[in-house]
Protein backbone atom coordinates (compact mmCIF):
# COMPACT_ATOMS: atom_id res chain seq x y z
CA UNK A 1 0.00 0.00 0.00
CA UNK A 2 2.85 2.34 0.89
CA UNK A 3 4.57 1.57 -2.45
CA UNK A 4 1.37 2.36 -4.39
CA UNK A 5 1.03 5.72 -2.65
CA UNK A 6 4.67 6.52 -3.38
CA UNK A 7 4.25 5.67 -7.08
CA UNK A 8 1.12 7.84 -7.36
CA UNK A 9 2.92 10.74 -5.67
CA UNK A 10 5.93 10.44 -8.00
CA UNK A 11 3.65 10.37 -11.09
CA UNK A 12 1.70 13.40 -9.84
CA UNK A 13 4.87 15.45 -9.19
CA UNK A 14 6.35 14.44 -12.54
CA UNK A 15 3.21 15.50 -14.41
CA UNK A 16 3.17 18.80 -12.50
CA UNK A 17 6.74 19.55 -13.56
CA UNK A 18 6.05 18.62 -17.21
CA UNK A 19 2.87 20.68 -17.31
CA UNK A 20 4.61 23.71 -15.87
CA UNK A 21 7.38 23.21 -18.43
CA UNK A 22 4.78 23.08 -21.13
CA UNK A 23 3.51 26.62 -20.55
CA UNK A 24 4.80 29.84 -22.07
CA UNK A 25 5.38 32.32 -19.23
CA UNK A 26 8.06 34.49 -17.67
CA UNK A 27 9.76 32.32 -15.10
CA UNK A 28 11.99 35.11 -13.79
CA UNK A 29 10.85 38.70 -13.35
CA UNK A 30 12.85 41.64 -12.00
CA UNK A 31 11.05 44.87 -11.27
CA UNK A 32 10.94 48.24 -9.58
CA UNK A 33 7.88 49.50 -7.75
CA UNK A 34 6.44 52.58 -6.09
CA UNK A 35 3.35 52.89 -3.93
CA UNK A 36 1.54 55.47 -1.87
CA UNK A 37 -1.58 55.98 0.20
CA UNK A 38 -2.78 56.32 3.77
CA UNK A 39 -0.61 55.32 6.71
CA UNK A 40 -1.34 55.20 10.41
CA UNK A 41 -1.24 52.93 13.45
CA UNK A 42 -3.89 50.58 14.76
CA UNK A 43 -3.47 51.04 18.53
CA UNK A 44 -6.07 52.79 20.67
CA UNK A 45 -5.14 56.02 22.48
CA UNK A 46 -5.72 56.48 26.20
CA UNK A 47 -6.47 60.17 25.60
CA UNK A 48 -7.33 62.15 22.46
CA UNK A 49 -7.56 61.01 18.85
CA UNK A 50 -5.37 59.94 15.96
CA UNK A 51 -5.35 60.75 12.26
CA UNK A 52 -3.86 58.85 9.33
CA UNK A 53 -1.25 60.56 7.18
CA UNK A 54 0.48 59.85 3.89
CA UNK A 55 2.82 56.93 3.46
CA UNK A 56 4.84 55.78 0.49
CA UNK A 57 7.56 53.33 -0.47
CA UNK A 58 9.69 52.33 -3.44
CA UNK A 59 11.98 49.42 -4.07
CA UNK A 60 13.12 46.41 -6.06
CA UNK A 61 11.56 42.99 -6.39
CA UNK A 62 12.25 39.58 -7.92
CA UNK A 63 9.64 36.93 -8.71
CA UNK A 64 10.25 33.29 -9.56
CA UNK A 65 7.25 31.60 -11.17
CA UNK A 66 6.92 27.89 -10.42
CA UNK A 67 4.24 27.69 -13.09
CA UNK A 68 2.18 30.05 -15.21
CA UNK A 69 -0.03 30.86 -12.23
CA UNK A 70 1.99 30.56 -9.02
CA UNK A 71 5.29 32.11 -7.95
CA UNK A 72 7.33 33.42 -5.05
CA UNK A 73 8.36 37.05 -4.75
CA UNK A 74 11.01 38.72 -2.60
CA UNK A 75 12.37 42.24 -2.53
CA UNK A 76 13.56 45.26 -0.60
CA UNK A 77 11.88 48.64 -0.23
CA UNK A 78 12.36 51.97 1.50
CA UNK A 79 9.18 53.03 3.32
CA UNK A 80 8.06 56.21 5.08
CA UNK A 81 4.97 56.30 7.31
CA UNK A 82 3.41 59.53 8.60
CA UNK A 83 0.57 59.94 11.11
CA UNK A 84 -0.71 62.32 13.76
CA UNK A 85 -2.05 62.24 17.34
CA UNK A 86 -4.02 64.95 19.16
CA UNK A 87 -5.36 65.56 22.65
CA UNK A 88 -7.60 68.42 23.74
CA UNK A 89 -6.52 68.19 27.38
CA UNK A 90 -4.41 65.72 29.28
CA UNK A 91 -3.52 65.45 32.98
CA UNK A 92 -1.44 62.95 34.93
CA UNK A 93 0.62 62.49 38.09
CA UNK A 94 3.47 60.26 39.13
CA UNK A 95 5.71 59.73 42.16
CA UNK A 96 9.20 61.22 42.57
CA UNK A 97 11.71 61.87 45.37
CA UNK A 98 13.10 65.32 46.21
CA UNK A 99 16.58 66.36 47.38
CA UNK A 100 15.66 65.49 50.96
CA UNK A 101 14.53 61.98 50.01
CA UNK A 102 10.89 62.79 50.57
CA UNK A 103 8.35 61.32 48.19
CA UNK A 104 5.94 63.61 46.35
CA UNK A 105 3.60 63.48 43.38
CA UNK A 106 4.33 65.65 40.37
CA UNK A 107 1.07 66.72 38.72
CA UNK A 108 0.57 68.34 35.34
CA UNK A 109 -2.30 69.41 33.13
CA UNK A 110 -1.78 70.15 29.44
CA UNK A 111 -3.85 72.16 27.00
CA UNK A 112 -4.37 70.95 23.43
CA UNK A 113 -1.34 69.06 22.13
CA UNK A 114 -0.66 67.96 18.56
CA UNK A 115 2.03 65.45 17.66
CA UNK A 116 3.18 64.31 14.21
CA UNK A 117 5.13 61.06 13.89
CA UNK A 118 7.30 59.85 11.02
CA UNK A 119 8.84 56.39 10.65
CA UNK A 120 11.45 55.28 8.13
CA UNK A 121 11.96 51.57 7.49
CA UNK A 122 13.66 49.18 5.11
CA UNK A 123 11.09 46.45 4.44
CA UNK A 124 11.81 42.96 3.12
CA UNK A 125 8.62 41.50 1.58
CA UNK A 126 8.20 37.76 0.95
CA UNK A 127 5.03 36.94 -0.98
CA UNK A 128 3.22 34.10 -2.68
CA UNK A 129 2.13 35.45 -6.08
CA UNK A 130 -0.78 34.38 -8.28
CA UNK A 131 -1.35 35.28 -11.94
CA UNK A 132 -4.10 34.37 -14.38
CA UNK A 133 -5.84 35.47 -17.55
CA UNK A 134 -4.84 35.74 -21.20
CA UNK A 135 -5.99 38.96 -22.87
CA UNK A 136 -6.96 40.52 -19.55
CA UNK A 137 -4.34 39.44 -17.03
CA UNK A 138 -4.59 39.96 -13.32
CA UNK A 139 -2.53 39.15 -10.26
CA UNK A 140 -2.76 38.82 -6.49
CA UNK A 141 -0.25 38.31 -3.73
CA UNK A 142 -0.24 37.52 -0.02
CA UNK A 143 2.63 37.28 2.43
CA UNK A 144 4.55 39.18 5.05
CA UNK A 145 7.14 41.90 5.50
CA UNK A 146 10.02 42.32 7.91
CA UNK A 147 10.59 45.99 8.72
CA UNK A 148 14.09 47.10 9.76
CA UNK A 149 14.05 50.56 11.40
CA UNK A 150 16.13 53.40 10.03
CA UNK A 151 14.81 56.43 11.93
CA UNK A 152 11.73 57.56 13.82
CA UNK A 153 10.84 61.11 14.85
CA UNK A 154 7.99 62.95 16.55
CA UNK A 155 7.25 66.68 16.36
CA UNK A 156 5.19 68.46 19.01
CA UNK A 157 3.25 71.68 18.85
CA UNK A 158 3.77 74.26 21.61
CA UNK A 159 2.64 72.87 24.98
CA UNK A 160 0.83 75.02 27.55
CA UNK A 161 0.90 73.40 30.99
CA UNK A 162 -0.01 73.81 34.63
CA UNK A 163 2.24 72.01 37.10
CA UNK A 164 2.14 71.34 40.85
CA UNK A 165 3.50 68.94 43.48
CA UNK A 166 1.73 67.20 46.33
CA UNK A 167 3.41 65.82 49.48
CA UNK A 168 1.05 63.19 50.94
CA UNK A 169 3.00 62.92 54.22
CA UNK A 170 2.43 66.62 54.97
CA UNK A 171 -0.83 66.93 53.01
CA UNK A 172 0.87 69.82 51.21
CA UNK A 173 -0.02 71.04 47.70
CA UNK A 174 2.34 73.55 46.02
CA UNK A 175 0.92 75.15 42.86
CA UNK A 176 2.93 78.36 42.40
CA UNK A 177 6.67 78.26 42.90
CA UNK A 178 8.12 79.22 39.54
CA UNK A 179 11.81 78.71 40.30
CA UNK A 180 10.88 75.10 41.13
CA UNK A 181 8.99 74.71 37.86
CA UNK A 182 5.56 74.93 39.48
CA UNK A 183 2.81 77.11 38.01
CA UNK A 184 1.79 77.97 34.43
CA UNK A 185 4.36 77.50 31.67
CA UNK A 186 4.71 77.15 27.92
CA UNK A 187 7.11 74.77 26.20
CA UNK A 188 8.16 75.31 22.62
CA UNK A 189 7.48 72.58 20.11
CA UNK A 190 10.34 70.57 18.66
CA UNK A 191 11.49 67.42 16.89
CA UNK A 192 12.81 64.43 18.84
CA UNK A 193 13.73 60.87 17.96
CA UNK A 194 11.81 57.67 18.64
CA UNK A 195 13.52 54.43 19.51
CA UNK A 196 12.09 51.90 17.06
CA UNK A 197 12.38 48.14 16.76
CA UNK A 198 12.06 45.57 13.98
CA UNK A 199 8.43 44.96 13.03
CA UNK A 200 6.46 42.28 11.21
CA UNK A 201 3.57 43.02 8.86
CA UNK A 202 1.02 41.04 6.89
CA UNK A 203 0.63 42.21 3.31
CA UNK A 204 -1.74 41.65 0.39
CA UNK A 205 -2.09 43.15 -3.08
CA UNK A 206 -4.12 42.65 -6.26
CA UNK A 207 -4.49 44.28 -9.65
CA UNK A 208 -4.03 44.07 -13.42
CA UNK A 209 -1.03 43.23 -15.62
CA UNK A 210 -0.41 45.08 -18.89
CA UNK A 211 2.19 43.69 -21.32
CA UNK A 212 3.68 46.85 -22.82
CA UNK A 213 6.43 45.07 -24.79
CA UNK A 214 7.74 41.57 -25.41
CA UNK A 215 9.74 41.51 -22.20
CA UNK A 216 8.16 44.32 -20.19
CA UNK A 217 5.00 44.46 -18.10
CA UNK A 218 3.27 47.08 -15.99
CA UNK A 219 1.45 46.01 -12.83
CA UNK A 220 -1.23 48.38 -11.50
CA UNK A 221 -3.06 47.48 -8.31
CA UNK A 222 -3.95 48.13 -4.69
CA UNK A 223 -2.17 46.95 -1.57
CA UNK A 224 -2.64 46.73 2.19
CA UNK A 225 0.04 46.28 4.86
CA UNK A 226 -0.96 45.58 8.46
CA UNK A 227 1.53 45.53 11.32
CA UNK A 228 1.23 42.79 13.94
CA UNK A 229 4.00 44.02 16.28
CA UNK A 230 4.65 47.27 18.13
CA UNK A 231 7.09 49.77 16.63
CA UNK A 232 8.35 51.03 20.00
CA UNK A 233 11.49 49.50 21.47
CA UNK A 234 11.09 49.43 25.26
CA UNK A 235 8.51 48.93 27.99
CA UNK A 236 6.87 52.40 27.64
CA UNK A 237 7.30 53.04 31.37
CA UNK A 238 8.07 56.77 31.05
CA UNK A 239 5.79 59.79 31.67
CA UNK A 240 4.70 62.08 28.86
CA UNK A 241 6.01 65.21 30.65
CA UNK A 242 9.29 64.73 32.53
CA UNK A 243 10.01 66.78 35.68
CA UNK A 244 13.69 67.04 36.56
CA UNK A 245 14.17 67.68 40.30
CA UNK A 246 17.70 69.02 39.73
CA UNK A 247 16.69 71.23 36.77
CA UNK A 248 12.98 71.95 37.39
CA UNK A 249 12.63 74.60 34.68
CA UNK A 250 13.92 72.32 31.93
CA UNK A 251 10.81 70.36 31.00
CA UNK A 252 11.08 67.50 28.53
CA UNK A 253 8.29 65.61 26.84
CA UNK A 254 8.20 62.15 25.34
CA UNK A 255 6.06 60.92 22.47
CA UNK A 256 2.49 59.75 22.91
CA UNK A 257 3.66 56.51 21.29
CA UNK A 258 6.18 55.57 23.99
CA UNK A 259 4.79 57.13 27.19
CA UNK A 260 2.62 55.91 30.04
CA UNK A 261 -0.50 57.40 31.67
CA UNK A 262 0.26 56.81 35.34
CA UNK A 263 -3.12 57.75 36.82
CA UNK A 264 -4.69 55.07 34.59
CA UNK A 265 -1.75 52.66 34.85
CA UNK A 266 -1.73 52.08 31.09
CA UNK A 267 0.28 53.02 28.02
CA UNK A 268 -0.80 56.12 26.12
CA UNK A 269 -0.96 53.92 23.02
CA UNK A 270 -1.61 50.28 23.82
CA UNK A 271 0.00 48.95 20.65
CA UNK A 272 1.48 51.17 17.96
CA UNK A 273 1.36 48.77 15.01
CA UNK A 274 1.51 50.55 11.62
CA UNK A 275 -0.76 50.06 8.62
CA UNK A 276 -0.39 51.28 5.05
CA UNK A 277 -2.90 51.06 2.18
CA UNK A 278 -3.10 52.57 -1.28
CA UNK A 279 -2.10 52.13 -4.93
CA UNK A 280 0.95 50.36 -6.26
CA UNK A 281 2.77 50.49 -9.61
CA UNK A 282 5.34 47.90 -10.60
CA UNK A 283 7.43 47.89 -13.80
CA UNK A 284 8.86 44.42 -14.54
CA UNK A 285 11.33 42.90 -16.96
CA UNK A 286 11.38 39.19 -17.80
CA UNK A 287 12.11 36.75 -20.57
CA UNK A 288 9.48 34.27 -21.60
CA UNK A 289 10.28 30.63 -22.33
CA UNK A 290 10.16 30.53 -26.12
CA UNK A 291 10.26 26.74 -26.34
CA UNK A 292 8.30 24.13 -24.50
CA UNK A 293 7.37 20.50 -24.84
CA UNK A 294 3.85 19.78 -26.08
CA UNK A 295 2.61 16.77 -24.09
CA UNK A 296 -0.26 16.06 -26.48
CA UNK A 297 1.56 16.25 -29.82
CA UNK A 298 4.97 15.26 -28.48
CA UNK A 299 7.15 17.88 -30.16
CA UNK A 300 9.07 21.05 -29.38
CA UNK A 301 7.05 24.20 -30.11
CA UNK A 302 8.17 27.81 -30.48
Amino acid sequence: MKNNKSIILIIFLSLSVLMSYGQNYRQHEIGVHASGGLSGFSGKLSEGSKKAGTGYNFGLNYTYMFSRNIGLGIGAEFAIYNFKSNTSGFSDEYKLTDDYYEEFYFRFKLSEVSETQQLKYINIPIMLMFQSGKKLRYYAGVGGKIGIPLKGTYENSEIDMQTSVYYPVHDLLIEDLRFRGLGTFSKEGGINELELKTIFMLTAEAGLIFDIAKRFSLYIGAFFDYGITDIINGDKDIPYLVYNVDKPLEFENNSMLDSKVYNKNENYVKKAAPFHAGLKLRFCFGKKKNKYFNLIEGDMTK
